[in-house]
């Protein structure tokens, strides 16, 4: 008889889902092979309890069996799928959970399968099974059934057309957090950091924030649960989003008509058309498009999942991946070893960022700086918030310093983030997108941007009326000999000879008159926005690009409040609680 497990329990919110239409591939009716249970449940957002034993928490869902069995695992093979399809075109956006469970007393085992629409009421079925053998021959035949791959030959699976596709899980070890947590339970142990510091770490850290920010960019924690979403399923995302941009251009270049008649238009549509007719140019951004929702999950509710068909949509969805890619950096630094249970859960986050982090005393010269730069350079298009510096911080990551690549033209800069996205950058640093990545989604190409515009940078963080912080840092960054553009180009990193680093013009600029150098020689563009000489850029406001990651240091953070105009009545509810933490712990 196996032995009960120990269990622990956080929360989590059900999965809409909807029935599947007849038509589905494979039969979404529980196989007959064993005694079936109903147990349908309803997909709305109710909070539910999660019972996690081992790897794999049991589907919360499963209320028969949630807190009474496991999900089976055997010789490190954990007997649980989610899959996922999405077709834009039928306006499909559906799941299919399966798991294996075994009974914490007595080793009873069944099926349990749950899948639908997102949106909709889930269908559910619980299949108690003769034997372990049986249940697993249960679970590997839908799979097959779904996905046409073989369970056993996981590792190599192919997405087959018209039918499911495997969402790659990393499910870490469960088991041994398990019991550090609980022994953290036992014993309630006393941040060391300054107050300040601790309450940065545990608002960067906190995974209801992630959750809450991710729901508005409509990904689909329910399906890929934050921090479980493997770096391979980030870099299919990637690829699905290069497909989609090289068929953006493409169809660019069709509808870009010359001539005054109509034959002379479709003549031009025709050589343009490289990659294929418009039609086919238009089938293959449908098909990636499906690929792309379907590798990465977005719950759109009932609506019909949007055609990414813009370079505005594109950067959406690229901005989504480049926050589940920190995200799981995030999760990788507090999931790292070095729990202990003589050290608060922050310490050990703190610890594990290599990333010295100190307040900046009240009054401060440079706390003044940073100030002066934010209120000087907030631009007047951006008049609907104002911004107040909440708390300051001087920075320090590991081997930046020594890293450093000093061409010259060493300025303060700014880059703004969502809180999502600065556990990762603090864990590792500023990064690049990678070579997956489409270049189109980028104005001036892949690189790392700033500003030395203090709004410009804040609308980066995403604030809402009922979220109204941000957080930016202020970057050391090597500009060396600049080349200046005052037109987009998405190939920009290709930089000219004796070329460091990238300036998208803009119309608007600091005063250079009231610019600052500090005693390390790095110039601060802190003044009053003015009209620059150049009339013609396409940018409002200067942007500026480096291309190699060693051109930047992390030198300052700025916890900043957004004191929203038109919404102030909403947002001080959420402002003030806010505030009085920060002066007063």
């Amino acid at each position: 008889m196996p032995a009960k497990r120990k269990s622990t329990s956080i929360t989590s919110k059900a999965a809409p889902s909807k029935r599947p239409r007849a038509s589905d591939k494979g039969n979404d009716d529980a196989s007959t092979d064993c005694a079936q249970v109903s147990d349908s449940t309803n997909d709305k957002s109710t909070a539910t309890k999660i019972v996690i034993k081992g790897k794999v928490p049991v589907d919360p869902q499963c209320t028969m069996k949630a807190e009474t069995a496991h999900v089976l695992q055997e010789n490190d093979v954990v007997y649980n799928f989610m899959l996922n399809q999405t077709n834009v075109q039928h306006n499909n956006n559906k799941y299919y959970l399966g798991q294996v469970l075994e009974d914490d007393i007595g080793g009873a085992c069944a099926v349990w399968f749950r899948w639908g629409r997102v949106g909709k009421t889930a269908q559910t079925s619980l299949q108690p099974c003769a034997s372990k053998a049986n249940a697993i021959s249960v679970f590997e035949k839908k799979f097959r059934c779904k996905t046409g791959n073989f369970w056993k030959d996981r590792a190599n699976f192919t997405k087959m057309s018209g039918l499911y596709d495997l969402i790659e899980q990393d499910f870490g070890e469960v088991e041994a957090e398990e019991k550090a947590d609980d022994n953290e339970e036992k014993k309630v142990v006393s941040s060391h950091l300054p107050a300040e510091v601790l309450e940065l770490i545990l608002l960067i850290s906190d995974v209801s924030v992630m959750e809450h920010q991710m729901r508005e960019m409509n990904y689909d924690a329910s399906r890929a649960p934050l921090g479980k979403l493997t770096p391979g399923q980030i870099k299919a995302g990637y690829e699905a989003l290069k497909t989609v941009s090289d068929c953006i251009e493409e169809l660019e270049k069709c509808t870009a008509s010359s001539g005054t008649n109509e034959r002379a238009k479709r003549g031009a549509k025709r050589a343009a058309c490289k990659g294929g007719s418009e039609r086919e140019l238009r089938d293959r951004l449908l098909q990636a498009c499906n690929t792309f929702y379907t590798r990465i999950p977005h719950d759109f509710g009932m609506r019909v999942p949007p055609l990414i068909s813009t370079p505005e949509a594109l950067k959406t969805e690229l901005d989504l991946l480049k926050a589940l890619e920190d995200i799981e950096v995030a999760f990788s630094i507090i999931k790292q070893e070095g729990k202990t249970v003589d050290m608060h859960p922050a310490d050990r986050n703190y610890s594990n960022l290599k990333c010295n982090i100190k307040p900046i005393p009240s009054g401060d010269k440079m706390e003044k700086v940073i100030k002066d730069y934010v209120d000087m350079t907030h631009a007047p298009t951006h008049d609907v918030y104002k911004l107040e510096v909440l708390q300051t911080f001087e920075l320090e990551k590991s081997g930046e310093a020594e890293a450093f690549c000093d061409y010259g033209t060493r300025r303060l800069l700014w880059h703004g983030s969502r809180i999502t996205n600065w556990m990762g950058i603090l864990g590792r640093g500023l990064k690049i997108a990678p070579r997956e990545a489409p270049c189109t989604g980028y104005m001036f190409g892949k690189g790392v941007y700033f500003a030395d515009c203090a709004s410009k940078s804040a609308n980066y963080t995403y604030p809402t009326s009922n979220d109204c912080v941000g957080i930016m840092a202020l970057c050391e960054v090597s500009l060396g000999e600049i080349n200046s553009l005052v037109y987009a180009d998405s190939n920009a990193n290709q930089l000219p000879k004796g070329k460091h680093s990238v300036q998208g013009v803009g119309r608007n600029m600091p005063d250079p008159s009231t610019w600052i150098t500090l005693d390390d020689g790095v110039v601060v563009p802190c003044g009053k926005i003015i009209e620059s000489e150049v009339h013609t850029a396409t940018l409002l406001y200067n942007e500026f690009i480096v291309y190699d990651v060693r051109q930047i240091r992390l030198r300052y953070l700025v916890i900043l409040v957004f004191l929203i105009l038109l919404l102030l009545v909403v947002g001080v509810a959420r402002i003030l609680p806010y505030v009085w933490t920060s002066q007063c712990c």
